[in-house]
């Protein structure tokens, strides 16, 4: 390949984006290949990329590339020309070069640069101002960037006057830094380095508690999310660093939420991300153009609607909800409806040994509900009762009347049931909740004494199984404020609930009867 061919192919590869997806990054290779192109040409490229990894990785691709892949040299020209390349720049290239190289390049390995100094390079740079025309045009913010002014250039473009972005370890340490023209906005990396580190717009609170962040591709998406949001927003360095960048997040900052913020296109990219990663995702809307980012939207629509967009992520759904101490700490205390023993929400049990006096402790408690008068110095919210006396129908009479010749009536609100029950059967827990709904037990307890009697032919070893039955009866009690009620199982032994009192000695001691 003569030398105004090679410059040629060379100017159209360089006219590609390096940072693009994977599949058209490697097809650009094989057509670069095809075009007598060789690796080092291929990596001097690809270094550009904001989503570049290292030099193994490029390699790595390259040797996988075989000359009968089927992809041609036209296709490079074709790519190139669709991003708006011409032949007149390499044309002008070629008639003022003044030697061939193609034998040079084939038969030696370019020097190596030594890598860039970016912390030398970073201190040189002088404070960004948000007249710089980045910036302006992106609407942006000049809170912790810089402007170059130095001779370095990068894949042969000078990058005096471009914005430095610089790339973070977590620890703090500046790793790398991307310079973006003020004009065309083109992005180049420093070379040598990997862009392996982060940037975040605004301020990530210890351990990112109560914090959302919001998960970018580059700058100027950062800055719309941080400003619409009012929430730290990270630049991720391109779309092929934002997974590795959502899990190391997430590793540092656990009390954190993190959305990625997809641009138009790469949707399904976003949401694998987020489903590894245990993330949401955001998605342009509907209809948006091919690379539409919240950035376009910002400009076009304002930042009210990216705001809404920002406030209803999407996320996988997930079996379990695991919360972080703060979210913890802020779930409200639980209500009591005899403090300390009885809840207002949710299951209880009471158990002990046969004949140890647990349905005369339960009766007795259960008439100071009904009448909301304390039980034993212990303060009770009332709230209607119903007692289902499913062992012993003769013994409850003897038990009420005895209780009645100590204390007095019973109050108005508690009610019986002493015919037989089954709680596994659909057909008697909603019998049994419409006859509670018909006596006016709206928002009160429902005791159920025993539960082997409930659920007759069941060993001890099905309680746990009881326990879930229980639990769908009482969500089938919607119309009754199910979040007032509560259950209480006077059971021989139980498990998997929530409230228990180990016998009726324990119940004695505790409230020195």
């Amino acid at each position: 390949m003569d030398s105004h061919e090679f410059d040629r192919a060379r100017s159209a590869l360089h006219a590609l984006d390096p940072g693009a997806e994977r599949a058209t990054w490697v097809r650009a290779g094989m057509a670069a290949k095809a075009a007598g192109l060789d690796f080092g040409d291929f990596h001097d490229w690809s270094a550009g990329a904001g989503n570049y990894r290292n030099e193994a990785d490029v390699r790595a691709v390259w040797r996988s590339i075989h000359e009968d892949g089927g992809i041609q040299a036209g296709t490079l020209f074709a790519l190139a020309r669709a991003a708006g390349w011409s032949d007149e720049a390499p044309r002008q290239a070629h008639q003022n070069r003044p030697q061939r190289t193609t034998e040079r390049r084939k038969h030696e390995a370019p020097p190596k640069a030594p890598p860039l100094d970016v912390v030398a390079l970073w201190a040189s740079c002088t404070p960004a101002t948000a007249e710089h025309g980045y910036i302006v045009r992106k609407h942006g913010l000049p809170a912790g960037l810089r402007v170059y002014h130095g001779p370095l250039t990068i894949a042969r473009e000078p990058v005096a006057g471009c914005l430095v972005v610089p790339g973070y370890a977590l620890d703090g340490t500046l790793t790398s830094a991307q310079f973006i023209a003020p004009a065309e906005g083109k992005k180049l990396n420093a070379p040598g380095l990997p862009m392996d580190g982060l940037f975040v717009v605004g301020r990530i609170p210890h351990q990112g508690a109560g914090a959302t962040l919001y998960l970018c591709e580059g700058i100027g998406q950062a800055w719309s999310c941080h400003q619409a949001a009012n929430a730290p927003a990270v630049v991720c360095f391109g779309s092929g660093r934002m997974e590795s960048a959502s899990k190391a997040l997430a590793e540092r900052y656990p009390l954190a939420r993190r959305v990625l913020v997809a641009d138009a296109g790469k949707e399904q990219h976003c949401a694998r991300i987020a489903k590894d990663s245990a993330a949401g995702w955001v998605e342009m809307p509907t209809g948006s153009p091919a690379n539409f980012d919240c950035n376009d939207l910002h400009q076009r629509d304002g930042l009210d609607a990216l705001a809404a967009l920002l406030a209803n992520p999407k996320e996988h759904p997930q079996r379990f909800r695991l919360l972080a101490p703060f979210e913890l700490a802020a779930l409200p205390p639980v209500r009591w409806r005899v403090r300390g023993v009885l809840p207002e929400e949710g299951i209880a049990a009471l158990y002990g040994p046969s004949g140890s006096g647990k349905s005369f402790l339960a009766l007795d408690m259960l008439a100071a509900v009904a009448a909301g008068r304390p039980w034993f110095g212990r303060r009770v919210k009332p709230a209607p009762v119903l007692y289902a006396a499913l062992e012993g129908e003769a013994g409850i009479s003897q038990r009420v009347q005895a209780h009645q010749d100590k204390h007095g009536p019973l109050a108005a609100g508690f009610r019986f049931l002493l015919q037989a029950l089954d709680i596994r059967k659909p057909a008697d827990r909603a019998d049994l909740v419409a006859a509670a709904r018909a006596a006016g037990c709206v928002g009160g307890v429902l005791a159920i004494d025993t539960l082997n009697r409930a659920a007759p032919g069941q060993e001890a070893a099905g309680l746990k199984r009881q326990v879930h039955t229980l639990a769908r009866l009482k969500s089938a009690t919607g119309p009754l404020r199910p979040e007032q009620a509560a259950f209480i199982e006077l059971v021989a032994a139980a498990c998997g609930v929530a409230f228990v009192v180990r016998n009726c000695a324990d119940v004695v001691r505790e409230l020195k009867l």
